[in-house]
């Protein structure tokens, strides 16, 4: 499960940083375009310096710093680079789980997400829709499983976007579970939730008024009672030829 999101999330992560790379190209080329014309020039190579590489060289370096002081006061972010994906991948599971007890809900920096798979399912009864882990007595299906439903937790991932493709790749089963799947992040939990509900179908039998059907019911006696003898007499011809 874990190799089919992964391949999911390269994937999806690849196309994301390429579009970022893409705008943030068209911005610096947007930006740059302005500088040069408040520096009355038309770029590095312009005759007013003369071809001389440090006077190029010196530009060019006040046009990086005019735009990382624009990108930090924009809030341009660089592309995420795949060594922070690589944190989510390295937690093992033990510490998954302990972080994820610690940081959701704290309001903390920087957001960690984290998915947990487990067991539990929602059912529904006198109109409202309860979790059998609230109401286990309550639900129309027991079911078998760990004092703790059968909780996985993954993560922590770096936004809602790469937990989500994660929870996507997740198929429900109502037999041997997951029936449900959270996200939950550090500003406010409980973010995202599928899960599998319980409904109980109404079940319909025929049932015959023995008051309208006495006199069909007194012919199929007489009825029965010919069809009685005549296999009573297959019976004992049966017998016989043994």
């Amino acid at each position: 499960m874990f190799k089919k999101y992964t391949k999911i999330v390269e994937k999806k992560r690849n196309e994301i940083d390429e579009i970022n790379l893409i705008k943030e190209r068209n911005q610096y080329l947007e930006f740059s375009k302005r500088y040069h014309k408040e520096q009355g020039v038309s770029g590095p190579f312009d005759k007013k310096f003369k071809g001389s590489k440090d006077a190029q060289k010196n530009y060019m370096q006040g046009l990086s710093d005019a735009w990382s002081t624009y990108k930090k006061e924009k809030g341009i972010k660089n592309k995420s680079s795949k060594k922070d994906f690589a944190f989510a991948k390295d937690v093992n599971e033990s510490k998954v789980l302990d972080m994820s007890t610690k940081m959701v809900g704290d309001g903390g920096d920087p957001n960690y997400h984290f998915v947990t798979i487990c067991d539990d399912y929602m059912f529904e009864t006198k109109g409202r829709t309860i979790k059998y882990s609230d109401m286990p007595e309550e639900a129309p299906l027991k079911i078998k499983t760990t004092f703790d439903m059968g909780k996985y937790v993954f993560g922590p991932f770096l936004n809602l976007e790469e937990s989500k493709l994660f929870l996507d790749s997740i198929e429900l089963d109502e037999i041997n579970g997951p029936r449900m799947v959270t996200i939950e992040d550090r500003k406010s939990g409980k973010v995202y939730c599928k899960h599998l509900t319980c409904k109980l179908q109404p079940v319909w039998e025929e049932f015959t008024d023995i008051s309208v059907s006495a006199e069909i019911k007194h012919d199929d006696e007489d009825h029965s009672h010919d069809h009685g003898q005549k296999k009573e007499t297959e019976y004992t011809y049966n017998n016989e030829d043994e």
